[in-house]
């Protein structure tokens, strides 16, 4: 092992594939090929690591807000390109994915706390960019954006469980359908 990058990604799988609870720091190291006591070298606790994963994918989440922010274009542009960026995150890096979805709440005190922080950034902004749709009359109005955000996330956040890349759908099929419902559900007919 040469970094703190593989000591992660060996913890990836090891969670993904036991749980947090059930994932130990020896286990963790014996898939990164080191010693026990070489895990400390490069984080303070099995917490600490998780954390870290988890700050990774959620930076990638930041990076999504400020492509999709910056890109113009109307709300429903906005967020079927911020549909399409998050599916591909996700189908990227399924492993990351699972861990995130299943893990965060294994966070505890401040990590949690900052964890849930950046969650709720991403999960507002997406609450912002249907309300914006809703203003300028190109969602319904009835739709409780924060319902609708929530919506969309958990369907997204969840592709690891349902979607299988060696199927017969591509992961732009994937966001394209996607795209399609949830667009469709906001505006009116």
């Amino acid at each position: 092992m040469s970094s703190i990058t593989d000591l992660k990604r060996a913890a990836i799988s090891v969670i993904a594939a036991e749980g947090y609870a059930n994932a130990t720091t020896r286990a963790i190291a014996d898939a990164a090929g080191i010693k026990k006591a070489t895990v400390y070298h490069y984080i303070q606790s099995k917490e600490s690591l998780l954390f870290a994963i988890i700050e990774d994918f959620q930076a990638t989440g930041e990076n999504i807000i400020e492509v999709v922010g910056g890109s113009g274009g109307t709300a429903s542009e906005r967020l079927q390109l911020l549909i399409r960026l998050h599916v591909g995150a996700m189908v990227a890096d399924p492993l990351m994915s699972m861990v995130l979805a299943r893990e965060l709440q294994s966070l505890e005190g401040d990590f949690r706390e900052r964890a849930m922080r950046r969650r709720d950034l991403y999960q507002n902004f997406i609450v912002e960019v249907i309300r914006e749709g809703q203003h300028q009359a190109q969602f319904r109005q009835c739709i409780d954006a924060k319902i609708f955000a929530i919506g969309i996330l958990s369907v997204m956040n969840t592709l690891h469980e349902w979607y299988d890349p060696a199927g017969d759908l591509k992961p732009e099929d994937v966001a394209t359908t996607l795209c399609d419902n949830f667009i469709h559900g906001l505006v009116d007919h």
